[in-house]
């Protein structure tokens, strides 16, 4: 891999940087097979043919890589520039089915000119790679449910996250930490469940959604977690007393794949069935200190919200949910499923919920069917 240099302030394309550079792995005594020459726009048959002579790389083995506006597009373009048959030439393999139909068909789904509008409320949007796993999870639901999707960036500091709000046919709380910024994503999630858009807590979103859930369903307004630093007397979001002696780093955060058990009836058993299988048994990856006070379970069940998945000791609360006939689509997860989504395989939450935000958006956009009346005259 190698990148083609242009000179400011004509953007003239050079080569002669990729020539030292292969220049001095032969130095090393390692001759490349094949060179694959990254570009922000197409690259000249000239200095192709340059890079070729230069480097002693047969011509049909360098290939222009083209910057791509999506990441998914790449495999699809250099096969297309003759990556492929480089590599099948150099080790001599017959050509045989390409194995990117796939891949070509889920990348036509993404990228479908129906679009819905997904809001990442948070408050980490000024740092590009914050949001990055559940950005691409989304996108991958989006495949699966044959739509693009929209991601509105939604600051929960900002004085414009309500106006945003009521433009989205979805709202998605990620992961973060300490008290900055959680009014407003206590306002954003109070506003997903009394207008009933679809809403997804991850991890931190489960928290907050919690904490709206006890301020404003139970009515405690001091209701909050201990992480948030202030006087409260319905700490619904605590340490563990079995946390609390623990003073190693690290040593109080639950870390990688723990198991959970789906209550049957939920709509997260109907979700996950593709990998429980029936028997209700699930792993999710967890990154995260606090848990949901077991203090204030009943309380909080009172009220109707649902603990669609516990611990196998039942001590733990994995994932909540609301019924669906309080709410079409209100689900969150203690846990980062958006780790385990792939291109080719999306997670079931994630395209779930980009399911019923499409459902949502198809509800919004309806035109209500007038009948036009008849004039006497």
């Amino acid at each position: 891999m190698v990148k083609i240099d242009y000179v400011f302030p004509s953007d003239e394309a050079k080569t002669k940087p990729i020539q030292h550079s292969v220049r001095a792995m032969l130095s090393l005594g390692l001759q490349p097979d094949i060179l694959v020459v990254r570009a922000k726009r197409p690259v000249e048959e000239d200095n192709l043919q340059k890079i070729s002579l230069f480097c002693s790389i047969p011509r049909d083995r360098v290939v222009e890589g083209l910057d791509a506006e999506n990441i998914y597009e790449i495999p699809l373009t250099l096969e297309k520039k003759g990556l492929l048959k480089a590599v099948l030439d150099v080790f001599e393999i017959k050509k045989r089915k390409n194995g990117l139909e796939d891949w070509s068909r889920q990348y036509q789904r993404m990228s479908s000119k129906k679009q819905v509008s997904i809001g990442l409320v948070g408050k980490y949007h000024n740092h590009p790679d914050a949001y990055i796993s559940v950005n691409e999870a989304l996108c991958h639901a989006g495949a699966a449910n044959n739509v693009s999707v929209k991601i509105v960036p939604i600051d929960s500091e900002k004085p414009d996250m309500m106006e945003k709000l009521k433009t989205v046919s979805g709202i998605v709380v990620p992961g973060g930490y300490g008290y900055r910024g959680v009014p407003g994503i206590i306002k954003a999630i109070e506003f997903s469940r009394e207008n009933k858009v679809p809403f997804l807590g991850l991890c931190y979103g489960l928290q907050i959604a919690v904490v709206e859930w006890c301020q404003n369903v139970l009515g405690w307004k001091d209701a909050g977690s201990s992480e948030f630093g202030l006087e409260t007397k319905h700490p619904v979001i605590d340490i563990l007393d079995s946390q609390k002696d623990l003073k190693k780093m690290g040593g109080t955060q639950r870390l990688g794949s723990y198991p959970a058990e789906i209550k049957k009836g939920t709509l997260l058993w109907e979700i996950y069935a593709p990998w429980h299988k029936g028997k209700g048994l699930i792993e999710e990856r967890h990154r995260h200190r606090f848990e949901v006070n077991p203090k204030y379970h009943r309380e909080i069940l009172e009220k109707g919200m649902v603990f669609g998945a516990m611990s196998p000791n039942k001590e733990l609360v994995e994932f909540i949910e609301l019924p669906e006939k309080m709410h079409p689509f209100f689900v969150a997860t203690q846990a980062h499923p958006e780790f385990k989504s792939r291109f080719m395989e999306p997670h079931p939450l994630f395209a779930a919920f980009i399911g019923a935000a499409l459902k949502n958006s198809n509800r919004r956009t309806k035109k209500p069917k007038h009948k036009i009346k008849k004039i006497k005259r």
